[in-house]
């Protein structure tokens, strides 16, 4: 009798270990090569994505809610170390927030062709989507959403200096954010923001 309790208190101990663990996220250490912009190459990646229009304080939340929802439901692949979601940003850096087109996704692997079917009380359609990439300019960012100003001004600055210009939508993989577990400092979230990027005519 003794024997099974103390099996399933170590047990008990080892999954809240594994739990924390998990909730804990990654470390800014793992993401030391970001901290100064660099240029580098992409494939193509497939993504389940959702597009939704207005202030991303609103739109974000109903947005990856509904993907991670889908991604749940996906069988045969890992739900703990699952990919890091993504946005694509349509807009005019410093125009209104409501004006603002944001395309949410998350990585899927190649294999998958079909998405599960979940109750959607939203107006988001979820669909599979690949995005392109090829050249990309790329920095970490360390902090809120709201700074993220000086983060992009030093990233456009390197994109200038390297003889490039940018070609399409900002984009942000949002490594570490809010928890729905417990409060979380905005200090420590990281972000990679990355731009696809072309050579100036004469470069």
């Amino acid at each position: 009798m003794k024997k099974n309790i103390f099996a399933i208190i170590a047990i008990v101990v080892i999954v809240i270990i594994i739990f924390i663990l998990i909730l804990k996220g990654p470390s800014i250490k793992d993401y030391e090569y970001l901290k100064n912009p660099r240029i580098t190459q992409l494939s193509a990646k497939k993504m389940m994505t959702t597009k939704a229009k207005g202030n991303p304080e609103v739109t974000a939340g109903k947005a990856l809610k509904l993907l991670f929802q889908t991604y749940f439901k996906i069988k045969g692949i890992s739900k703990i170390q699952m990919p890091a979601p993504l946005a694509r940003w349509y807009a005019e850096r410093g125009s209104a927030p409501e004006t603002w087109i944001g395309e949410f996704a998350i990585p899927i692997p190649e294999t998958l062709n079909e998405l599960p079917q979940i109750e959607n009380k939203t107006d988001l359609k979820v669909e599979i989507s690949t995005w392109q990439y090829g050249e990309v300019a790329e920095i970490l960012h360390v902090g809120s959403y709201d700074n993220e100003k000086p983060t992009f001004d030093k990233l456009d600055e390197f994109i200038t200096k390297s003889g490039y210009e940018i070609s399409g939508p900002h984009e942000e993989e949002y490594i570490k954010g809010p928890s729905p577990y417990w409060p979380t400092n905005p200090k420590n979230f990281l972000t990679i923001i990355r731009c696809q990027i072309k050579k100036k005519a004469g470069y």
